[in-house]
């Protein structure tokens, strides 16, 4: 399954930065992946169904960002 979260805001509005995903007949997931805008990717493996799921941006180090490590 695949999906994009759009986050805007109109005049008295908001989408809103909830998703939701049915499963059908399936009773697991074998890997969540998020794509972050700022390019890095998340994993969340095995997940328990069923329920809400809140993902949160881990920060990413130096080489992950690609940047250079200037330390001596």
């Amino acid at each position: 399954l695949y999906d994009e979260m759009r986050s805007g805001r109109g005049y008295q509005s908001h989408w809103g930065n909830r998703m939701h995903f049915g499963l059908g007949d399936s009773t697991e997931i074998e890997i969540i992946e998020v794509t972050w805008p700022d390019g890095a990717v998340q994993e969340v493996s095995a997940p328990t169904v069923d329920r809400r799921l809140t993902i949160v941006q881990q920060p990413r180090s130096k080489a992950e960002a690609g940047e250079a490590d200037t330390s001596p």
